[in-house]
């Protein structure tokens, strides 16, 4: 049996997925980022990691960081990226993290045939 919170908190996970990662990358980085969530990264280590280039990620960094979803942390002289500190925002990308690629992928469809 599934209870009304369940379905109100995969709602606003669609919610959040169509406003904030409408892109397999910003799904991706997110979905990273979620996973290491008390951790800062240069842009060569999120490239690496996701397999992709200098220039596609730092469009969707720009992005994220607009959205007030990641931070940028210039202070020692590198740049790093982390994720908010904002407790809801950190929620939901926490959230969009602990699902597995495919369920990443099937809510994704989901959201593309509502269009």
């Amino acid at each position: 049996m599934v209870t009304t919170h369940a379905l109100t908190t995969r709602d606003e996970l669609c919610r959040f997925i169509k406003q904030n990662a409408e892109t397999r990358l910003k799904r991706e980085l997110l979905a990273f980022l979620g996973r290491h969530s008390c951790t800062r990264f240069a842009i060569s280590a999120i490239c690496h990691y996701l397999g992709c280039h200098r220039l596609d990620i730092e469009e969707v960094l720009t992005s994220l960081i607009s959205a007030g979803l990641i931070t940028r942390d210039n202070s020692s002289g590198t740049i790093f990226y982390s994720l908010t500190t904002s407790k809801e925002k950190r929620r939901m990308v926490i959230e969009l993290a602990a699902l597995d690629w495919e369920q990443r992928q099937l809510i994704a469809r989901q959201l593309n045939n509502e269009k």
